[in-house]
């Protein structure tokens, strides 16, 4: 099983130095589970779209469900 970010950054050099990049990961994770929300919505509305048609956006074009642990 891989380490987990939280294993990872409590073998940093310095808590500081860990608190940090835990920050900073934690905010990339925010705004990547926001773009994903955009993105569905996106696709949603284009399948509700009677103009669009014959095409599942929803199926093509929206990702997976986050997997990273902290």
């Amino acid at each position: 099983m891989p380490e987990s970010i939280k294993q990872r950054t409590n073998a940093m050099a310095t808590h500081r130095d860990a608190e940090a990049v835990r920050f900073l990961i934690t905010a990339l994770r925010a705004d990547v589970a926001a773009l994903r929300t955009a993105l569905i919505a996106t696709n949603a509305k284009l399948d509700n779209d009677a103009g669009v048609t014959d095409t599942n956006y929803g199926a093509l074009n929206n990702p997976p469900a986050l997997t990273t642990n902290l």
